[in-house]
């Protein structure tokens, strides 16, 4: 009798052992779960902010080319229009006059030719012709040279050779990136010295200069709004093309940036 009372104690023990060994694991996995769940989310919500702050990035950068665009033909072509108005409105006065005549015609003349340059201007900044026809390469050098006149930076452009096979659409995200980067070591590094370097086996663009530098990290811990040498701007386009960016700054020293384009994309 007593031996089977200490064989149900121990069934009954060993039972409710079980029990709490089963609930413990099914506790675990809950618990396991949840966290998976919150991991899960979080990453989620990590990239709903990551994709809001691309879409945000890319309307500023629109903005941003759009009151370019207002200032330059506000500054640059409308003088030169209302100008070539005023000189317009004088013929009236001197049409007996062919000496005068002759130099109203000459002066408008000038501002018109002036007035279309401007447009060219205007028109090659946003779409450069060379780029659909010439390719990438001959858009960069265009650009370092045009910047070089209009700079003290000195701009260096350099070319691999051989053919390369991109198509429009990269070829423009590449030549808009290459612009950022070329403005920003221009406007903010105080450089004297900027080199451009273009690979293709495999594919690389790489930007940098000898300016001041700056601390990276911080720069992308700016938000959106800050402003700041449109670090978040560039990383839209890179994702649009596929490519990577790698970037080396240190104060004092200068800003190294070099772009890869995954083989797919090539």
């Amino acid at each position: 009798m007593v031996q089977s009372e200490i064989i149900v104690r121990i069934l009954i023990f060993g039972t409710l052992g079980m029990a709490i060994l089963a609930g413990a694991v099914i506790l675990f996995v809950i618990n396991y779960q949840k966290k998976l769940l919150q991991q899960k989310n979080d990453l989620q919500e990590l990239e709903i902010q990551f994709q809001k702050a691309l879409f945000q990035s890319t309307l500023r950068s629109q903005e941003s080319e759009r009151q370019r665009i207002a200032q330059d033909l506000h500054d640059d072509l409308a003088g030169d229009l209302s100008a070539l108005k005023l000189m317009l409105n004088r013929i009236p006065k001197y049409l007996k006059n062919e000496e005068m005549l002759g130099e109203i015609t000459h002066s408008s003349k000038e501002m018109v030719i002036q007035a279309i340059d401007k447009v060219q201007h205007i028109a090659r900044d946003l779409m450069p012709p060379t780029l659909e026809k010439l390719g990438l390469g001959v858009s960069l050098n265009e650009l370092t040279q045009r910047l070089n006149h209009a700079t003290e930076t000195k701009i260096q452009f350099t070319e691999e050779e051989g053919p390369i096979s991109l198509t429009h659409e990269t070829q423009l995200n590449l030549y808009r990136i290459s612009q950022e980067l070329i403005q920003n070591a221009l406007k903010y590094a105080e450089a004297d010295q900027i080199d451009v370097m273009m690979s293709k086996q495999p594919f690389t663009l790489a930007i940098e200069d000898n300016g001041r530098g700056f601390d990276l990290e911080a720069e992308k811990r700016k938000p959106i709004q800050s402003g700041g040498i449109g670090l978040k701007s560039i990383e839209t386009r890179l994702k649009m093309v596929g490519a990577q960016l790698e970037m080396h700054s240190k104060i004092g020293v200068g800003t190294h940036a070099k772009i890869t384009l995954q083989p797919a994309h090539v």
